[in-house]
C-alpha cells in the first residue's frame, strides 16, 4: 500500500512538473514570435517617410539611391496611400509613373513639383530626361544620349554641383 501511495505520488509529481514546464516556456516562445511579428508589421507599414533625415543615409538604409528615396517621399507627400518602405526601392522609372498619377489625382503640376523640388535635377540624377508641360510628359533622350549626360554629368569636377539638387529637395521637404 504504502508503494502504491509513493508510486500515485510519483506520477502526480513528475505530471505537475510536466505540466509547469510547458506552461513557462510556451510564454516565452510565445512572446518573441509575437514581438517578430509586430516588429515586421511596424517596419513593413512605415507609411511615413523620415523628411528631416538625410536622403544619402535614407539611401543606404533602404539600399535605394537618394533620387529616388526623393521620388519616394514625394509620393507618400502626395497621396497617403502608398507605405515608404514599399516603394522606396522601386525603380525610379516606375517611382516616377507613381508620382505622375499622383499629381495628378492630386490637381498638381509636375512644373509645380520641379519648381519647389527640383524634379529634373532629381530624375537626372537616374539619367531620365524629360520635359514638362502642365503634366503632359516627353522624355527627351534615348538611353545612349542619357548615357553621355551621365558621363558628362560624372566628369564635372564639382561634385557640390552635381549634389545641389539634394540640399534644394531637403529644404524644400522639411518646410511644409
Amino acid at each position: 500500500m504504502r508503494v502504491r501511495i509513493l508510486l500515485s505520488f510519483l506520477v502526480i509529481a513528475l505530471a505537475a512538473m510536466f505540466l509547469y514546464a510547458c506552461n513557462t516556456q510556451q510564454p516565452k516562445s510565445q512572446n518573441v514570435q509575437t514581438s517578430s511579428v509586430i516588429s515586421q508589421i511596424s517596419h513593413s507599414t512605415e507609411a511615413e517617410p523620415n523628411y528631416n533625415a538625410s536622403l544619402k543615409d535614407q539611401a543606404k538604409i533602404y539600399n535605394s539611391t537618394p533620387s529616388r528615396v526623393a521620388l519616394a517621399m514625394l509620393i507618400c507627400k502626395l497621396d497617403n496611400s502608398y507605405f515608404y518602405t514599399d516603394i522606396v526601392t522601386l525603380d525610379a522609372k516606375e517611382l516616377f509613373d507613381i508620382l505622375r498619377d499622383s499629381a495628378v489625382d492630386n490637381n498638381i503640376t509636375l512644373e509645380s513639383l520641379n519648381t519647389r523640388y527640383g524634379l529634373l535635377d532629381i530624375l537626372a540624377a537616374e539619367n531620365i530626361y524629360i520635359t514638362i508641360s502642365s503634366n503632359n510628359v516627353t522624355f527627351t533622350s534615348s538611353p545612349e544620349v542619357a548615357s553621355e549626360k551621365a558621363a558628362e554629368k560624372k566628369h564635372s569636377t564639382d561634385s557640390s554641383k552635381s549634389d545641389a539638387w539634394i540640399e534644394k529637395f531637403q529644404t524644400a521637404i522639411t518646410s511644409n
